[in-house]
């Protein structure tokens, strides 16, 4: 079972409420199978469990998946080919990934919009095309999640070094910004990383 973005954020946000498991388990079981609350109610106990067991080894799957996959240069998202674009030197990336890493996962469709450039392939090779970042943003949330995850991290790995480096400037600013840019580091810390982070993290 693939996961996408956005079955991943409403699974994500069933997992935040304040619930019993149960009252859980039928959300994620509603999310995954399309069903309504009524017919996910009226199953009988026994396929409902197998269900439970099924999206359990999906999650399984997932986690497998987002600890030991690499990222990828180029991805297809809602029927369209991008190019993930890692470099974060201009203005503009710097203000929408501080903005949207106050919820990596809520936003992550979001955050990929930023780093994703749409391409199609041409007699002379790939050519960029154009489309506006809400537009990119809709298509990334059919992106399987696995590939979505591990170009967040990197790119998110990239942009705290970029942070980190900077803070020599922001000692001479003015405190408040300094503070924003410490808090911002101190969450990206918390962030789960895949295996391969770590030889990354001294390369970057």
């Amino acid at each position: 079972m693939r996961i996408n973005v956005e079955t991943f954020q409403k699974l994500y946000a069933v997992s935040l409420m304040e619930t019993d498991e149960v009252e859980k388990s039928a959300q994620y079981v509603q999310i995954l199978t399309g069903k309504t609350d009524e017919q996910v109610n009226r199953m009988k106990v026994r396929k409902f469990n197998k269900l439970c067991a099924k999206i359990n080894k999906a999650f399984e799957l997932v986690g497998k998946n987002l600890q030991g996959g690499q990222p990828k240069n180029y991805v297809w998202a809602n029927g369209r080919l991008y190019k993930l674009v890692y470099d974060i030197r201009t203005a503009g990336k710097y203000v929408e990934t501080a903005t949207f890493a106050t919820d990596v996962i809520g936003n992550l469709h979001l955050i990929m919009a930023t780093i994703a450039q749409p391409v199609r392939l041409t007699w002379n090779g790939f050519k960029i095309g154009k489309r506006e970042h809400n537009e990119i943003a809709e298509d990334m949330l059919k992106l399987d999640m696995a590939h979505a995850y591990q170009a967040a991290v990197f790119f998110y790995l990239v942009f705290r070094e970029s942070l980190v480096s900077s803070m020599t400037y922001f000692e001479e600013t003015e405190t408040e910004a300094k503070e924003l840019v410490l808090n911002f580091i101190k969450s990206l810390d918390g962030f789960t990383m895949p295996n391969w982070s770590a030889n990354l993290r001294t390369s970057v």
